[in-house]
């Protein structure tokens, strides 16, 4: 059976989503990289991004690839949950979409309350299904 998992802790920065792209893409095994990389890749910023601006050190990113699927994993130790905005962000808004976008990059998504590596904070997730093309 097929199973890679990877893990990095990263800074609390605003370059942490930037630098778990490079990770994913370097990590992911090389069907999920040509089947869901694009995918795989805009969940990873959204959900590390959410975690830098509204979460709290450290900052954990998982990636569980499987034969379907990939699972991406951001864990911080805050407790605050994030919400999917409600109703139509207006055009012009820098922010707002990111829980719309993993919605929609994702088969499932949720919340989970385990902080890094077990402790108090949250963990959100997404699975991606590869194109069965």
């Amino acid at each position: 059976m097929h199973r890679e998992h990877a893990r990095v802790v990263l800074r609390h920065t605003p370059s942490a989503a930037g630098a778990a792209r490079r990770f994913a893409r370097n990590h992911l095994c090389p069907a999920h990289a040509a089947d869901a990389l694009d995918a795989v890749l805009v969940v990873v910023s959204e959900l590390v991004t959410n975690a830098v601006e509204h979460g709290q050190p450290p900052v954990v990113l998982t990636l569980l690839c499987n034969v379907e699927q990939v699972v991406v994993g951001v864990h911080d130790s805050s407790t605050t949950e994030p919400r999917r905005a409600e109703g139509e962000v207006p055009w012009h808004s820098e922010s707002g979409r990111g829980m719309q976008l993993v919605e929609g990059l994702s088969v499932h998504w949720g919340v989970s309350d385990e902080g890094p590596g077990g402790g108090t904070g949250k963990g959100v997730w997404a699975t991606i299904t590869l194109d069965p093309t």
